[in-house]
């Protein structure tokens, strides 16, 4: 009897943990600050990562341009091979458009 109550407890604990931990990435409040944040810090790894292969960062800073004008040139790179999902592209054309308006 006594194993049956200690499994039963160490089960809710881990039901407890578990549940805490999953909410831990959610907000509940819709506070953009941590979207923004988000969007920054992917925008800037896409960036990094896919972008700088082909184009010098001193490239993108200097070409300033709207969110739309953003979106086409990043549709144009995915279709020059630029590796991006729509929502990598939908991110990075964000990212590009706060950061090198």
């Amino acid at each position: 009897m006594k194993k049956f109550v200690l499994v039963m407890v160490l089960a809710v604990f881990i039901c407890v943990l578990l549940a805490a931990c999953s909410q831990g990435n959610q907000n509940p409040s819709g506070n953009s600050s941590s979207d923004s944040g988000n969007l920054t810090t992917q925008g800037a790894t896409l960036l990094n990562e896919r972008c700088t292969q082909c184009h010098s960062l001193s490239r993108v800073k200097n070409s300033g341009h709207t969110l739309d004008e953003w979106k086409t040139i990043v549709a144009q790179m995915v279709q020059m091979g630029a590796q991006l999902t729509p929502q990598e592209e939908d991110t990075l054309a964000q990212y590009l458009a706060q950061t090198y308006p």
